[in-house]
C-alpha cells in the first residue's frame, strides 16, 4: 500500500539559496508524524511544499501513489489534495462569522447548504464552540481561535492535515487542552497529521514519529526513545535535549 504521502529527494532554493536538500519523508494514513528543529531549519518550507503552494527545484511528492509535484511545476494543487491546514497566525477570516469560517471549505467542496449547516453544528460541539458560530474571531479568546482554526481544517473531513506550530502564544493550561482536543479528534476520525513543532517533547505527546530537521537536511527520524537513546548526531543529542 502506497503512502499517503511521499517526498522522495525533495529539495528547495529560493534566491539562489538552498532551504531544503534532498529530504525524502513518508506519511502513512493515520499516523502522526511530527518536524521539529531550530529556527530557519526548514520546517514551514517543508509544509508549504507538502501544500502544494511551492513547487520543489529537485525530487518529487506523492499523495495517494500520485504524482503531485516534480521540480519545477505543480500537478495537484492545493484544494485537490484533500488536506487540511491550521497555520501559525490561524488565518481567520475576520470579517466572517465562525460558522462562515468553517462553511468556506465546505462550500468550495459543493456539500449542499443543508449538510453544511449540520456538519458546522456538529464540528463546533466535537471542539467546545456550540452557539459560538454567530460570532466574529475578534469576539473570541485566543484558545477559542485556536479552536476555530482545528474545526475549520477538520470539518470537510480530510484524509490529512498539516499543524504549523499550533501552540504558539498559548499559554500552559490552554497548549494543554488544545493539545488533548487535537489528539482525540486526529485519533477518532484516523487522521494522518503532519505536526511542525519546536518542543519534542510537545510533539511526541501527539505523534508516533518525530523528523529532525537541520539545516534544510533531515537528519533522523524516529520515535522520541529512539533520537534520545540512539542520536545520529550531536546536534540531534542536543535538539532532544532542549539544549538548541
Amino acid at each position: 500500500m502506497s503512502p499517503l504521502l511521499e517526498l522522495e529527494r525533495v529539495s528547495l532554493s529560493l534566491g539562489g539559496r538552498s532551504v531544503l536538500s534532498e529530504v525524502s519523508l513518508s506519511l502513512q494514513e493515520g499516523e502522526m508524524v511530527a518536524l521539529v528543529g531550530p529556527s530557519a531549519s526548514g520546517k514551514t518550507s517543508l509544509l508549504r511544499l507538502v501544500l502544494g503552494l511551492v513547487a520543489p527545484s529537485a525530487g518529487s511528492i506523492r499523495i495517494g501513489g500520485e504524482l503531485a509535484s516534480v521540480p519545477g511545476r505543480i500537478l495537484l494543487p492545493p484544494d485537490e489534495r484533500d488536506v487540511g491546514a491550521v497555520f501559525q497566525d490561524l488565518a481567520l477570516w475576520p470579517h466572517v462569522s465562525v460558522s462562515g469560517n468553517l462553511e468556506l471549505g465546505l462550500a468550495a467542496k459543493g456539500v449542499p447548504k443543508a449538510q453544511r449547516t449540520t456538519a458546522i453544528e456538529t464540528m463546533l460541539s466535537r471542539v467546545g464552540l456550540s452557539g459560538l458560530g454567530s460570532r466574529r474571531p475578534h469576539e473570541l479568546s485566543g484558545g477559542q481561535k485556536q479552536r476555530v482554526a482545528i474545526a475549520r481544517a477538520l470539518v470537510t473531513q480530510p484524509r490529512w492535515i498539516v499543524l504549523d506550530e499550533p501552540f504558539t502564544n498559548l499559554d500552559v493550561v490552554l497548549e494543554d487542552e488544545i493539545l488533548q482536543l487535537l489528539a482525540s479528534l486526529l485519533g477518532e476520525r484516523g487522521t494522518a497529521a503532519i505536526l511542525v513543532a519546536h518542543d519534542p517533547r510537545e510533539a511526541a505527546r501527539l505523534a508516533q514519529r518525530i523528523a529532525v530537521l537541520e539545516q534544510g537536511k533531515l537528519v533522523q527520524t524516529g520515535t522520541r526513545r529512539e533520537l534520545a537513546d540512539s542520536p545520529a548526531s550531536p546536534f540531534v543529542r542536543a535538539f532532544m535535549r532542549g539544549e538548541r
